[in-house]
């Protein structure tokens, strides 16, 4: 399962995601990546199909009882550490939205081991980004967004959202077996 790309800055966080989702007995073309919960949080992954929406059940229950953002991030990123990791069984996981201080923060946390937790607070104008995939290609993905954010010559949402968008398409071209052109946006305002 996949590609997801973040962006935001402090007025807007995008996620975009493919749709393709692959379990043991089927393949899914139209998979949405994430979910918006109460209007001002998100969970986005990719991954192990079962895994991935094990842990946004999770999130969701935890946002729904009053968690915090803090606390469902730290508490995801302490869990998932704690998951086995292999070929069958990865877990890419953002999580984000307003913090309790108002500003949109981010975080990407993995399964993998000695993987670290990567928290980005959209506090200025610049644009904070990143990739969840189930692929090696990082560096990759982002030498094209780098590319097409330029090109784009505007950092609105929505004009990084169509970035995200071309992007995502790039990145199915690159790798048809698990990311697919069909996507899915959702955006969080300041």
């Amino acid at each position: 399962m996949s590609f997801v790309s973040i962006v935001g800055n402090k007025k807007f966080i995008n996620v975009v995601s493919d749709g393709l989702a692959v379990w043991p007995d089927r393949r899914e073309q139209n998979f949405k990546k994430f979910n918006k919960i109460k209007g001002k949080f998100f969970i986005a992954y990719a991954g192990n199909v079962t895994v991935c929406l094990s842990v946004q059940e999770q999130v969701i229950d935890m946002f729904n009882s009053g968690k915090t953002l803090e606390h469902v991030i730290d508490t995801v990123s302490r869990n998932l550490s704690r998951t086995i990791y292999n070929e069958n069984n990865k877990a890419m996981i953002c999580i984000g939205g307003k913090n309790t201080k108002g500003k949109l923060v981010f975080a990407t946390m993995s399964n993998r081991p000695y993987s670290k937790l990567h928290r980005l607070i959209c506090d200025t104008d610049d644009i904070k980004y990143a990739f969840l995939q189930h692929h090696e290609g990082s560096a990759v993905a982002e030498k094209e967004f780098c590319r097409l954010a330029q090109e784009s010559a505007s950092t609105s949402s929505k004009r990084m959202l169509q970035t995200q968008k071309k992007l995502s398409v790039y990145m199915s071209k690159l790798n048809p077996d698990t990311v697919n052109e069909i996507t899915f946006s959702t955006t969080i305002i300041a």
